[in-house]
């Protein structure tokens, strides 16, 4: 009987000294379960970003790869537009010394 009048006390101090502590921790268990997630957005974030990184990577390596290829066909298509327009300027020069020309005379 005395044990237990005795357990029952010292669980109302325990309970006591329990609540005590839980008051003194209960900013710092706060800020950590704030900075958890801090910890966790931020990671998050690293993440996303680390994702974008290779994606970038990724493009510019494929960017590497076709740039002579266009430059090449665009030579490719400025060295036939000249060729044509050199042929219709020859044309026109023979049309005007054509128009030039005195006609000849039918008889």
């Amino acid at each position: 009987d005395m044990g237990l009048v005795h357990g029952k006390r010292e669980a109302k101090k325990v309970e006591k000294l329990e609540g005590r502590v839980s008051k003194l921790t209960m900013g710092y268990n706060k800020r950590a379960q704030a900075m958890v997630k801090e910890q966790a957005e931020l990671l998050d974030k690293i993440e996303e970003e680390t994702l974008a990184l290779e994606t970038y990577k990724l493009l510019a390596a494929y960017e590497g790869d076709a740039i002579p290829k266009r430059v090449a066909a665009l030579t490719a298509q400025l060295d036939e537009q000249k060729s044509k327009e050199t042929a219709l300027q020859k044309r026109y020069q023979d049309l005007l010394s054509a128009q030039n020309r005195p006609a000849a005379k039918v008889m």
